[in-house]
């Protein structure tokens, strides 16, 4: 055997070990994937369907949630604190005013609505424009 070959098959044992656990991976996730019902043409999925996975959701969700200490109530001044600190983060994410211009509303809405989580959550929604004001100055 050349001393090339010897190389070629030292690189190909190596790279067979270090990927085996990928190839592990690869095989199980293929696995699952299969598992998987394909859809069918003038079928719906059923609520009875769906239950198991959004159930398992929810109790995920919940579960990270901090437990309460017994007897004890939220603790006011600490909420008060957090509501504060991002009710400031958000003004603070609005642009500085400027002397004798006015502000662009559409932009700061724009800004305020991509700051908040709920618009986060409705990405998928389209952005409402405010309507600009009739009055004059």
């Amino acid at each position: 055997m050349s001393e090339m070959q010897r190389v070629f098959e030292a690189i190909e044992d190596y790279v067979a070990r270090a990927t085996a656990p990928l190839h592990k991976t690869v095989v199980e996730l293929q696995a699952q994937l299969t598992a998987i019902p394909r859809p069918q043409d003038g079928k719906s999925v059923t609520p009875e369907e769906l239950r198991p996975m959004v159930e398992g959701e929810v109790a995920r969700a919940v579960g990270q949630l901090p437990r309460p200490t017994n007897g004890k109530d939220a603790d006011e001044a600490a909420i008060t604190v957090r509501l504060m600190d991002a009710i400031d983060g958000r003004f603070k994410a609005l642009p500085a005013p400027k002397d004798g211009v006015d502000a662009d509303e559409d932009a700061v809405v724009g800004k305020v609505l991509a700051a908040s989580p709920r618009h986060a959550m409705e990405s998928t929604e389209k952005t409402p424009t405010r309507q600009r004001s009739s009055r004059r100055s």
